[in-house]
Parts: structure tokens; sequence; C-alpha cells
């Protein structure tokens, strides 16, 4: 069953960090403007990384949290350190004051988003699949020159596997597909074109060797996921036209074409194209309008990447790729267990009656009574030491969760219809860590919570105002 609260939450989240990250690199990128194609496709291709990056490691390479490690080791007493950020709307409870309304709106959005994805999925594979039919339908090239081209390109880039050519009279512009056995699809057209086809050739097997098919695909996935969000479609513009600047410096790397040479091939091929199909022309996977940018980029004198901005570049990454990788409220005091306005006090604290005997005896937490598959939120600041998921439904807590907070204090929750943390896990308050359920010894969907200090159980209403 597909989990709706979660969904939503991640799609906000990566959304709302998306476009965060996107106004910043934005920025960057515009302030650089055509000086490095390098810093350009570098700085987009974190921007799609960034959306799906694994969360797990993205809290584990964490840099707020090394340095709340190296202050917690060298502060007195072990104390614990937090840094103040602004939190989810998810987890601080806005927009969650009703639960039903909360899953009849999450529910909504997330089944839109899902129908989208399913036929943006659909359609990318049936293209996908029409453009491969059609390459490998294609008859082969025979000349000599043109075969000849390709393998002086395949060993100048150092590209181990063969690239296969195929000619057809359906494209008008030349693209490249597969990872594992390439093939390149030139127009008809393009073989006449003495003078840019040297370009053509030197551009797709640049293409082949940056395993660009592959990077694209991914890309594409991405922008599936995220369809609803206007950033990712401008960024994947940005990251296409960067792509293929990225392949001429390549080209003009190797020092074997001038990059007078290697425009006039570029220019001469959109004129071939235009005369044949003027309104939708695609050149070497880019518009017409992207033409006078990569024109821009050959004519700049480097066109080689040192190391220094690999360097660079990699010291960016460690701090992107983490970024808003925790949220934070006030760590100083406690947070209620479940989103406020979404349950109410069923059992206190103290003596009552058993459901199930009617004998009186101590309860040693709080019970919440709340619709199956609320949000349980963490308390306070701490780390996950139990999470037990799997359990004998009806009998016993069911699935539940311990967290160990500062000063020998413990928060338990149990009854979850599922676990969302693992052992180990470090956590802030207000963070999602489970859901409402029913799993254990229980008449109906609800948070038993305790608190204990050290061995003791104590009532929960001391730290926390319900």
């Amino acid at each position: 069953m597909i989990d709706l609260h979660v969904i939503y939450d991640i799609l906000f989240s990566r959304s709302l960090n998306g476009l965060i990250l996107f106004l910043i690199i934005f920025a960057a990128t515009y302030g650089l403007k055509r000086r490095s194609v390098f810093w350009n496709y570098s700085l987009w291709s974190l921007f799609f990384i960034r959306l799906v990056f694994p969360p797990v490691i993205i809290h584990l390479l964490s840099i707020q949290r090394l340095f709340e490690d190296l202050l917690r080791m060298v502060l007195p007493g072990n104390q614990s350190v937090y840094v103040q950020a602004p939190v989810s709307f998810s987890s601080s409870g806005i927009g969650l004051n009703h639960s039903a309304s909360l899953f009849s709106f999450t529910g909504a959005i997330t089944a839109l988003w899902l129908a989208g994805v399913i036929i943006l999925l659909a359609h990318y594979f049936y293209q996908r699949r029409v453009w491969r039919l059609h390459a490998a339908s294609a008859p082969s090239v025979r000349q000599t020159a043109v075969l000849s081209l390709v393998e002086y390109w395949r060993t100048e880039f150092k590209v181990r596997r063969r690239i296969r050519v195929r000619v057809s009279e359906q494209v008008h512009s030349p693209f490249t597909m597969g990872v594992f056995r390439p093939v390149i699809v030139l127009p008809r057209s393009g073989l006449s074109a003495k003078n840019s086809l040297k370009s053509i050739v030197a551009h797709e097997c640049a293409h082949i060797k940056r395993l660009d098919d592959l990077q694209i695909t991914g890309q594409t996935l991405i922008q599936i996921l995220f369809f609803f969000h206007p950033a990712v479609w401008v960024a994947a513009h940005k990251l296409n036209n960067a792509r293929e600047c990225m392949c001429d410096s390549r080209v003009l790397a190797q020092n074997v074409i001038s990059r007078q040479t290697y425009g006039q091939g570029l220019i001469t091929w959109l004129k071939t194209a235009d005369s044949i199909q003027p309104k939708a022309v695609l050149l070497f996977g880019g518009q017409k309008s992207a033409l006078l940018k990569r024109i821009q980029n050959i004519k700049e004198k480097q066109m080689t990447f040192t190391w220094k901005q690999l360097l660079m570049l990699a010291l960016i990454a460690i701090v992107v790729l983490p970024a808003a990788a925790r949220n934070h409220q006030d760590t100083g005091k406690f947070v209620t267990p479940l989103p406020s306005g979404s349950y109410r006090i069923s059992a206190g604290f103290g003596p009552m009656t058993d459901p199930f005997t009617g004998q009186e005896r101590m309860h040693k937490g709080i019970d919440l009574a709340a619709p199956k598959g609320t949000p349980v939120l963490a308390v306070h600041a701490g780390v996950v030491t139990k999470a037990v998921s799997k359990v004998e439904v009806g009998k016993g807590n069911g699935r539940f969760i311990v967290i160990k907070h500062s000063d020998g204090l413990t928060s338990r929750y149990t009854q979850l219809s599922k676990v969302l943390v693992q052992v180990g896990e470090q956590v802030d308050p207000g963070d999602r860590i489970g859901l409402v359920g029913s799993s254990g010894r229980s008449t109906g969907p609800h948070l038993h919570f305790e608190i204990r200090d050290g061995d003791e159980r104590v009532n929960p209403e001391k730290y926390i105002t319900f």
C-alpha cells in the first residue's frame, strides 16, 4: 500500500529545497555567463543529483552534523549542540490540524502526481522504443570515408566500444543512442555536407565518450518525477545546452579541428538542415536558438578543465548535496508526538481500568487516539535506539520506536502501523518517525507514548503540553 503521507512529504520537501538550490545556481551561472561551460554543466548536474540524492547518504554526509559532532566532543559534559534552521511545513504541523482533510488532500495530490508520472513514463519509453527501432532498421553506412572518420574519433577519444553508423532519410539531425553498443544515426543529407561531416561525427563521438545517452536518460527520469516543478524544466533546458557545449569543448581540446573550422561546420550543417526542415530543426540535440551560445563557447580560448576546477567542484558537491539534510525546531523544548489537532487524549498517566481485564492498573504513559496513518513525530532531538517492525500483531506493544535523548531521557512510541526510521538514525524535534496504528494489544488506533528518566517512567505532561 502506498503511503500518501510519506510521498507527499518527500515531494514537498525535495521541491522546496530544489527551488532554493535552483535560485542559487541560477544566480551563480548568470554571474559566470559563458566564461566556463564546465561550471554551468557541473552546477546544473548537481541540481538534478540533489533532487534524488538518497536521504540516508545525505544524513551521513551532513556538514552540519559533522560540526555538531566535533563541538560535542570538545564541549564539557558531552553536551548536545544544535543549530537552529527552518522546519518543514509537514513537520511543524502546518496544514495538519485536521487529519482527515490532510489525507484527502494528500491523496488527491499524490494521485494526480502518480497519474502524471505514469503517463510521462509511458510516453518516454514509447518514444525511446520508436527511436531504437528506427536506429536498428536504418541501413548501415557503407562509405569508407565516413567509417574511417568514425574510427579515427573513436581512437582519439579512446572509446573501446565499437561504434555502429546508420543513415536515414527520416531524420534531419544526427543523434546517438546506446551505451554498451552505441550507434550514430546520420541523416542522408548530412553525408553530402562534406565540410560539416567531420564536425558532426566528432561531436557525436564525444557524446559516446561522455556516456551522454545514460546521463540524458537519468535526467529525463528525474524530470518526469518532478514534472510539476517549473524550475526542473528550466534547469533541464540549461543542462542540455551546457551538455552540447561540453561536447564541443571536448572535440576542440583534442587540437585536431580548429575552432573556426568546427564552428563553420556547425553553421554549414544548420543551413543544410534549414533547407530541408526550416521550422523545427534540431542541431546536434540542441535547438537553433542554442547555436549562438555554442558558437560563443567555441570562441573561448580555454577548452580544457584543470584539476583546480575539479577540486573546487568536489568541495561544492560536499556542501550542496547534504544541504538542508536536516530539519530543526526549537531544540530547547519538547514538541507533541502527534500533529496539533489530530488527536485526543484517551488515557492519561496514572491508575486506569484495563479495558481487557476490567482491573485497575498503573498506566505508565499517555494514550493519544488518532486515525490510523497519522504521522508520529519525534518529541525531542536524539538517536533511535530501537525500531521494531516485525511483531506478532495483536500482542504486546506492537511496532514501536525508542529514542535516546540528552540528560538520560528516552521517549517510547508504541502501537505504530509503520516504522519510518532505523536504529542509529539521529532525529530532531518534529521529524516524522512513524505512523499511528493498532499493531499490538489495543482497542483501536492510537499512540501509546512514554518518557523515561533512566529506568523510571515519568508523566509525559511534565515535559509536553498536550
